[in-house]
């Protein structure tokens, strides 16, 4: 057996390979497997038949029953004379004792110059025009894109018009194609799957369906489109694509075949029976074989491997013979040595870049401080002579003073923002904690600064949109106030014309401040850079001014408060940043 040893691993398991070959070549299996399979296939193909048909009918339903409860609700005579009168509370009474006063409808109605009058969940600031509505009250299908995701619903938009003829308005009814409509569609089928795609995506899901792969071209059909019966982990399924009326929507059907398959499989392994008694020795054999040539030695190594996945790298394989299996142990050694190496050079390399982060952060903070007294000491002495404190002074002296005293104070502020980010790089940046904080005092304050910037621009606007209460929160005043005046500063230096606008209000968990402005807006290829210290984006460059320390340092300080600061901006367009700050803090007050 020394030979066989020694043989190569590909010899071997030739070797045992034809004689698995020579005893299921005398068999006559692959007639057995066509003739099941077939059988199969075409009860598979009933089966999804059946699902569309079933799925059609449900969505036809559904479509009439929402154009003939809307247009039912828009010809009673109590509804539009409520919206004639826009009295929204008979609107909603009315609207609750029809069948669209249902949670899974959505209902809105409009007045006779499309504004919204009444929306049942208050979430919509959408527009008709009624005069531009047909009578015909036939159902549509809306897209609608809220907070980066679709919603595909089924809409019905009809006027109002009373019996002269005149347009009170108008009413939309949509229902959501959602997760409760598609258990709906497939009528509680067992082994029936129904997903909403739109744009090549699976949107919606009766329930989890598997892994697909989108049958584009399939989408932009009008009619159905059957799939082929393909596998998904191991699962047999067939599919449908059923039209919607938009060529980028369709609902998906699928059907699973693993009970039809389970049947087909039970046939061939009461066939395969017969074979067993053939096979248990030789398989016994093989086993014990491979068991002593490949599974140990493999089971060996791979035990040994996470030994050294838990840190033990000093141990090592044995090296018993020189087949593929000895060569193979070998070089996992020498792979073992390099790890060990490299894995040393690494704990040295993060220790010594730790200690250099920990010096980094020392030295700034250090020379922070060590430049502040100093600083304060020129820009109070030059406050003093430029007031004449020590003796008079002429204009042009004044007009320098001045120019130290400004670029004294824009220097102070560079070190303080360098003295934050260390702090923050640090971990030891502390905030003064008081559960007192009147949110609309520090509006009121970046209300008064952002008028002080844009005092010399005419052709910008600020506009403010505040809410008249807003709640007491807790947090550090002063860092709360840092970070509104960063990002209402930013907002003023980045514009030159058009408006600048700051809004605040009241959310379930937070309050949230929006700021906004018709700016240079930022590239998509910057948006990263915003929060990045010492970065700064093209629009910042050349407006000439910061050291890109402002934004992380502000959105450090919101998220040591357990709030959130994010943008959304577009090129030429302007930027929007939101401010949130959480109703309920987990912060201590500072004693």
């Amino acid at each position: 057996m020394t030979w066989f040893k020694n043989a190569s691993l590909s010899v071997k398991f030739i070797l045992l390979a034809l004689l698995l070959l020579i005893l299921f070549l005398i068999t006559n299996v692959g007639l057995l497997i066509y003739s099941t399979q077939s059988f199969t296939n075409e009860i598979g193909n009933e089966r999804i038949q059946e699902a569309v048909a079933i799925a059609q009918t449900s969505l036809s339903d559904a479509r009439t029953q929402i154009s003939n409860d809307t247009n039912n609700l828009a010809a009673d005579i109590t509804f539009f004379q409520a919206v004639g009168r826009r009295d929204i509370e008979e609107v909603q009474d009315i609207i609750l004792g029809t069948n669209l006063g249902r949670e899974i409808y959505t209902v809105e109605v409009f007045d006779g110059d499309g504004n919204i009058l009444f929306e049942n969940t208050g979430k919509t600031d959408a527009h008709i025009l009624p005069q531009s509505l047909d009578q015909s009250a036939e159902s549509s299908l809306l897209i609608q894109e809220v907070d980066g995701e679709f919603l595909v619903s089924i809409s019905v938009a009809v006027p109002i018009v009373s019996v002269t003829g005149n347009v009170l308005g108008a009413i939309r009814v949509i229902h959501h194609i959602d997760e409760g409509f598609l258990q709906m569609l497939i009528s509680q089928q067992q082994d029936v799957f129904a997903g909403l795609i739109y744009q090549s995506r699976l949107i919606v899901e009766s329930n989890p369906l598997p892994e697909i792969e989108i049958d584009e071209q399939a989408l932009s059909q009008n009619e159905v489109v059957y799939t082929e019966t393909f596998k998904s982990s191991g699962t047999p399924y067939l599919g449908a694509y059923l039209p919607l009326g938009d060529e980028q929507a369709a609902l998906l059907m699928l059907v699973d075949l693993s009970g039809l398959y389970g049947f087909q499989n039970t046939i061939l392994n009461n066939s395969a029976l017969v074979f067993l008694l053939i096979l248990t020795l030789t398989v016994g054999l093989i086993y014990f074989a491979l068991y002593r040539i490949v599974i140990n030695p493999i089971d060996r190594l791979n035990g040994i491997a996470q030994e050294m996945t838990s840190g033990n790298y000093a141990r090592r394989i044995p090296v018993d013979n020189h087949d593929e299996l000895g060569k193979l142990a070998a070089t996992f050694n020498l792979m073992a040595d390099a790890i060990q190496q490299r894995e040393e050079s690494l704990l040295t390399a993060t220790e010594n870049a730790e200690r250099s982060n920990q010096v980094k952060s020392a030295f700034l903070a250090s020379m922070s401080h060590e430049l502040r007294t100093p600083l304060n000491s020129v820009l109070n002495f030059s406050k003093f002579v430029a007031r004449g404190v020590m003796g008079p002074v002429n204009e042009k002296q004044t007009d320098a003073l001045n120019k130290v005293i400004n670029s004294g104070k824009h220097l102070l502020n560079l070190i303080n923002d360098v003295l934050d980010m260390s702090k923050i790089e640090s971990g030891s940046l502390t905030l003064f904690v008081e559960d007192n904080i009147d949110i609309k005092q520090i509006l009121d304050t970046a209300v008064s600064t952002a008028e002080g910037l844009l005092q010399d621009r005419d052709s910008v606007e600020l506009k403010t949109e505040i809410a008249e209460t807003l709640p007491i929160i807790t947090g550090d005043r002063k860092r709360m106030l840092q970070v509104v005046l960063n990002v209402v500063s930013n907002a003023c230096k980045f514009v030159e014309s058009g408006h600048v606008s700051i809004a605040a209000k009241t959310t379930p968990q937070a309050v949230l401040i929006q700021v906004s402005d018709t700016g240079m807006g930022i590239a998509p290829e910057d948006h990263e850079a915003v929060f990045q210290p010492f970065k700064q984006t093209d629009t910042g460059l050349r407006q000439g001014g910061g050291t890109g320390l402002g934004m992380p340092i502000s959105k450090s300080l919101v998220e040591a408060h357990g709030g959130r600061l994010w943008f959304e901006s577009e090129r030429s367009k302007g930027t929007t940043f939101y401010v949130e700050f959480p109703l309920e803090s987990s912060l201590v007050v500072t004693t």
